[in-house]
């Protein structure tokens, strides 16, 4: 009486074998180039060989007075994090982000202010039922690239000097630091 499991298992052998010599071999440039992408959907930033990814971090946004008239009053709000460093730090004056999964279009790259024990972003919101908008002065633009479907390299368009940053959406920021 022979054993089920090992003809299973042989027939797997003999199929591998027979279709091993038909899947061509990675090239060397074929395992770089896989290397140069990040190891699931998400948001991740390279660090040396690496991969190191963003987690989001909900911020509390509360209300600092009024700023003026357009559209309906104009309200500034901060956001707020806990720490006046993010754990997730980079050395180097230009981060590659990488977003897997995700458009580009929706997310900013912002610098946060580092006082109090807290890191913070500063917000304007319409009230005449607007989205909050990052302020001008701490938005950073960014050199957007497609690498694949569903991936894309944000490069920052200037160096950027030590400090703390975050990638926003909404009220969802993955912080990082540049030593």
């Amino acid at each position: 009486m022979s054993n089920p499991t090992v003809k299973k298992a042989s027939l797997a052998v003999v199929l591998l074998l027979v279709l091993a010599p038909m899947v061509p071999a990675l090239s060397p440039s074929a395992h770089a180039q896989l290397a140069l992408h990040p190891p699931g959907y998400g948001i991740y930033l390279r660090s040396g060989d690496g991969w190191v990814r963003l987690e989001y971090q909900a911020a509390r946004r509360v209300p600092v007075g009024e700023m003026g008239y357009v559209m309906g009053i104009m309200h500034r709000s901060r956001a707020f994090l806990r720490g006046e460093r993010a754990p997730i730090r980079i050395s180097g004056p230009y981060p590659f982000i990488y977003l897997h999964g995700a458009q580009p279009e929706f997310y900013s790259l912002v610098r946060l202010e580092a006082r109090d024990g807290l890191r913070q972003l500063h917000y304007s919101a319409y009230t005449a039922g607007g989205s909050p908008r990052v302020l001008e002065d701490y938005l950073i633009p960014v050199k957007v690239e497609r690498l694949a479907k569903d991936l894309y390299r944000l490069v920052p368009a200037r160096i950027l000097p030590p400090g703390e940053y975050g990638l926003v959406l909404g009220d969802h920021l993955c912080a990082f630091g540049v030593d």
